[in-house]
């Protein structure tokens, strides 16, 4: 619930690996949740990343990381920036307001047939990809963001 990079994250196939998993979870005492999500096998080691700055669309990526399950640039993965359906941003959007976050990422899975399924959301996003957003002429969203924090700012101080 509180990992990054990917850690703690394993994808259990069958009951016994869930009972192992969860009998180490009560054995060490945590004091936190585990959650659960059914894997998308059509996304396996892909997702799509929409980056939010003033909790609007920023920019967007895909992360593949080959046939690892997880898709984080820290695992190996890769990134290529994108242009995402427009119903995808908006949903993004939405759920952004929703869970009030400014500045952040809502990931989606692939499904079939042209689905996308939400992942996780972050508000507090790695910022892996900053240099790979220069290179490929793309717009940094926490550069964005502290610019219009300091837009923001500034207007506050004319007044």
């Amino acid at each position: 619930m509180h990992g990054s990079k990917g850690k703690g994250v394993v994808q259990i196939t069958t009951e016994k690996e869930l009972e192992n998993i969860l009998d180490i979870y009560a054995a060490m005492n945590f004091d936190d949740h585990i959650l659960i999500q059914e894997c998308i096998a059509a996304s396996k080691g892909r997702d799509m990343r929409i980056m939010l700055s003033g909790g609007k669309f920023s920019t967007a990526y895909i992360r593949d990381n080959g046939d690892n399950f997880k898709s984080n640039l820290s695992q190996g993965g890769d990134l290529q920036f994108i242009t995402p359906p427009a119903a995808v941003v908006e949903i993004a959007e939405q759920a952004a307001a929703v869970l009030d976050i400014y500045f952040g990422s809502i990931d989606f899975l692939f499904g079939k047939n042209d689905t996308y399924y939400i992942c996780e959301a972050n508000s507090m996003t790695g910022l892996t990809y900053s240099k790979d957003a220069l290179s490929n002429s793309q717009s940094n969203p926490l550069l964005l963001t502290l610019k219009n924090i300091m837009a923001e700012a500034q207007k506050r101080k004319q007044k």
